[in-house]
């Protein structure tokens, strides 16, 4: 098995998660703010990912 792409420790190693994790941070928790428990921001949250994911299907 060959490696996908670049060497162990490139930046590139974590774009997608970089992507999602600002997006997430964009789309949510910077325009929905505050958030009044925890319990409300992992629902929205949930809310969320099932959301960006029926998009990426």
């Amino acid at each position: 098995m060959l490696p996908s792409t670049g060497t162990v420790g490139d930046s590139y190693d974590n774009t997608l998660s970089e992507r999602t994790n600002n997006t997430y941070k964009r789309e949510l928790t910077w325009i929905n703010r505050p958030y009044r428990t925890v319990d409300e921001l992992e629902y929205t949250t949930m809310r969320w990912v099932a959301s960006y994911n029926s998009k990426l299907l």
